[in-house]
């Protein structure tokens, strides 16, 4: 018998069940579905993470660390000894979150420097203000961001120019109405105040006086303390931009400049203590930085030299991982599913086979073939899965285009990125998938059909 006539009887053999072919398909359809699903969210989550590295960091620069609990790659299999070289006070008025990490001292950012493969090298600033606010203004609580080289923010109103040493600043669109701005462009060129409040560090005898006041007096004194060395610096505004979903993850609120004028800021905060001029961080622009085989002869060298690095390609790497590990997560609550169809596609085949007892007997009887009987019911099993694969995907390709819109716009994603990503090879392979699974269900319904003895088949009522 030849594999076209198998195909088309296999193929009626299903329509004279519709219904039961139907349902049998459905569960088919529904392990597709949440597995198109799934692909599609995992591209669109990889595109949007692609597009926040690429609007936000420069592939040519390493960020370059003295500690790997900056990016949280320590050992946490065990407590970290304390070590009194390096591990010094909170970064910038950060409240102390950092008082266990070693920080890059000006002597680490000169060793960066004299180094062949360095083409530029800018220490990480952080800073946290006491308050941001205008004159005749309420006080608002805000964060500040360093600007980096390659970064692009959704700009609104100016522009993202900000000069060194100049005291400019990028307002986020949500504080123009809050400083009492009448619009985005009336904010351009005016001045807002940045209050930073200087961290001393007390002296001994300082703390020997604290120790022999009661706690109520030491309560006070402390108090007093802090209310001191507040400096209000003024800053002008050169660009609004407006909160967009590809932005730094937790900079809704934050304030942009320049590494010098956030260095100033923080040479305020810092000056009185033992971490003066430390970061957590620098970045090092690489020569050349282009050629990703630069990238990797810089990270090694930098290892050589005592410090840890990360690339853009990196922290990609970092993310997607996360983003794999969720998928695998969601992959076999669907695979149950199709394993669910399995059973039911199964079940299908075999009363199929006990329904066509004497069909399957005639056919043996006028001389087909064991090979053939075997095929005919494996072929029925693929359509099931063929036609179950393709109500799935596209059913889930249908929703998909009709969220995306909707999601994409509440969401803020910008062009070029989607909730739902879609690619047609996924599609197509995952239906081939669904049709190879359905075979090997098929296979031992096909089995038993293939063995019924002929004379014994047509004896059957």
């Amino acid at each position: 018998m030849k594999l076209s006539d198998i195909t088309r009887r296999s193929g009626r053999s299903l329509r004279s069940a519709k219904m039961r072919t139907f349902l049998t398909a459905t569960a088919i359809a529904i392990g597709g579905f949440t597995l198109i699903i799934t692909l599609a969210a995992t591209n669109g989550a990889r595109s949007y993470v692609d597009k926040i590295l690429q609007e936000n960091f420069d592939p040519s620069e390493l960020f370059v660390y003295k500690d790997k609990a900056v990016f949280g790659d320590e050992d946490k299999s065990s407590p970290k000894e304390y070590n009194d070289s390096g591990a010094l006070g909170s970064v910038a008025g950060n409240g102390g979150n950092l008082t266990t990490v070693k920080l890059m001292t000006q002597d680490d950012i000169s060793k960066l420097r004299s180094q062949k493969f360095s083409e530029k090298v800018t220490p990480v600033v952080t800073v946290s203000p006491e308050y941001v606010s205008r004159e005749g203004q309420n006080k608002f609580i805000a964060t500040f961001q360093q600007l980096g080289s390659r970064q692009s923010l959704s700009i609104v109103a100016g522009n993202q120019n900000v000069k060194q040493d100049n005291r400019q600043v990028i307002l986020p669109e949500p504080f123009v109405k809050s400083l009492g701005f009448n619009s985005n462009q009336d904010a351009v060129g005016k001045k807002i105040i940045i209050a930073v409040r200087a961290q001393s560090v007390p002296s001994q005898d300082e703390v020997q006086a604290l120790l022999q006041k009661s706690a109520a007096d030491a309560a006070q004194a402390v108090s007093e303390s802090q209310q001191k060395g507040l400096t209000e610096v003024p800053f002008t505004v050169v660009g609004v931009r407006a909160n967009t979903a590809t932005q730094q993850p937790g900079t809704e609120f934050a304030l942009y400049a320049d590494y010098t004028d956030l260095q100033f800021l923080q040479d305020i905060v810092t000056k009185n203590q033992p971490n003066f001029r430390s970061n957590p961080t620098a970045i090092v622009r690489v020569k050349d930085g282009t050629n990703e085989q630069k990238i990797l002869d810089a990270q090694s060298k930098i290892e050589k030299l005592g410090y840890y690095s990360k690339s853009s390609k990196d922290l990609q790497k970092l993310i997607n991982n996360f983003i794999s590990t969720l998928q695998i997560v969601i992959v076999v609550f669907s695979v149950i599913t199709v394993v669910a169809s399995i059973f039911g596609i199964v079940n299908t085949l075999y009363i199929s086979v006990l329904e066509r007892t004497r069909e399957i007997g005639l056919m043996k009887a006028l001389g087909m073939r064991k090979r053939s009987i075997n095929m005919l019911f494996i072929f029925e099993a693929m359509w099931i899965g063929f036609i179950g694969g393709t109500m799935g995907i596209l059913f889930g390709y249908a929703l998909g285009s009709l969220v995306n819109p909707i999601i994409n716009k509440k969401l803020e994603l910008g062009s070029g990125v989607s909730l739902l990503e879609f690619k047609p090879e996924q599609m197509v392979m995952l239906v081939g998938a669904l049709m190879i699974v359905a075979m090997f269900a098929g296979l031992l319904p096909a089995r038993k059909a293939s063995k019924l003895d002929p004379i014994e088949a047509l004896r059957t009522e």
